[in-house]
């Protein structure tokens, strides 16, 4: 880029005459100082937005697990493990379990000739 500069300043011919009205090589050299600067604040601007991007997801992601947390600790007397059942208990499970496999898996389901978006959020809740 010298070669541009220096064939501003002294014209084409190299011989030293001034060519430079109106100071064009100052005012380009200014003009690119200044899209430099502009370039050096954007790529702050974009790394700043970056960092401020993965912040918030990390708190994102801290609160929703703490969220979760705080419905698991206030449903936990609502639910029930399976190897807290009894016995007799542990078949009927078993049973709603195939019956809600066996409906999920069938042909009818499949084609959607029965309500297939009611059986995908109900059957499974039913457990």
């Amino acid at each position: 880029m010298g070669a541009f500069w220096a064939y501003l300043s002294h014209g084409g011919s190299g011989a030293g005459e001034h060519l430079n009205p109106g100071g064009l090589l100052a005012k380009g050299q200014e003009f690119f100082a200044v899209v430099q600067g502009l370039a050096g604040l954007a790529a702050l601007g974009a790394g700043l937005a970056t960092a401020a991007y993965a912040i918030l997801l990390v708190a994102g992601r801290v609160h929703e697990r703490r969220l979760t947390e705080r419905y698991w600790r206030a449903s936990r007397d609502h639910f029930i493990a399976p190897e807290e059942l009894t016995d007799e208990c542990r078949l009927l499970l078993a049973r709603g379990q195939q019956a809600t496999t066996t409906v999920m898996r069938s042909h009818v389901h499949r084609q959607g000739l029965i309500d297939k978006a009611h059986n995908e959020v109900a059957l499974p809740g039913h457990e």
